[in-house]
């Protein structure tokens, strides 16, 4: 479950461009198959197969990332965040049919944010709290998730962590085919 940006950049972020600070233009890879999102959908592949998982609870954030351009909505125009929203679609739907393909259990995308009224943080809890899962398959950003969980007083399953590297590739510069978005 990869996460949207930390909480204090995107607060970084809200400031600056509620004090005037403005976005020159936006780079977004036509494929959304980075480094991070290659190794993380093989690791899990490998990972299902080997623990015999027959169920995979798969949460990806699109919703999450919806409600960040909520945020920011103010400050855009509303042709950019339409371009944002149909590409947050297009990379959604092809997370989701590479995952398909590439992971051999029954996988069900799940979309917390859609239920209730939550953070963004909740959101990323919910399934810890709220589904019946027999391990859990985190990346080692995203290890707070379960943390979090349990300091909410929630029992946990294990947690298989992964770690792709160092810095974590989910930060890589991305190389490839940008379109540019001019704000």
């Amino acid at each position: 479950m990869p996460r949207d940006s930390s909480p204090r950049d995107k607060r970084d972020l809200l400031k600056r461009l509620a004090q005037g600070q403005k976005v020159a233009s936006i780079q977004i890879a036509k494929n959304p198959f980075g480094k991070y999102q290659r190794n993380i959908i093989a690791w899990q592949r490998d990972s299902v197969k080997r623990l015999g998982i027959k169920k995979l609870y798969y949460a990806l954030p699109l919703d999450e990332y919806k409600q960040v351009l909520l945020e920011v909505a103010p400050y855009f125009k509303v042709d950019i965040l339409e371009n944002l929203s149909d590409y947050l679609i297009k990379h959604y739907e092809q997370l989701k049919d590479m995952i398909r393909k590439n992971i051999q259990a029954d996988v069900a995308f799940i979309h917390p944010m859609e239920n209730a009224n939550m953070t963004i943080e909740d959101s990323y809890v919910w399934p810890y709290e709220n589904l019946e899962i027999d391990i859990g398959i985190e990346e080692m950003e995203e290890i707070y998730i379960p943390h979090l969980a349990m300091t909410n007083g929630n029992t946990i399953p294990p947690v298989l962590l992964g770690m792709f590297g160092v810095p974590n590739p989910y930060y890589e510069q991305r190389k490839g085919i940008f379109d540019m978005i001019a704000c």
